[in-house]
């Protein structure tokens, strides 16, 4: 089973996030804090095909 580890640092607008893959790459991405933010979030993760996710 791959582990990714999921860190967000969250602000009043928006959530920078980092994303470490099994293979140790990082992926960064930064979104709005709100509700279609939170959909966004979940999609770019799906992209990734990470579901054990360690935040």
């Amino acid at each position: 089973m791959h582990i990714f580890i999921l860190g967000i640092d969250v602000a009043k607008a928006k959530l920078d996030c980092a994303l470490r893959l099994p293979n140790g790459k990082i992926r960064s991405k930064s979104i709005e804090n709100n509700h279609q933010g939170f959909k966004v979030l979940m999609q770019w993760l799906a992209k990734h095909e990470a579901i054990n996710i360690h935040v």
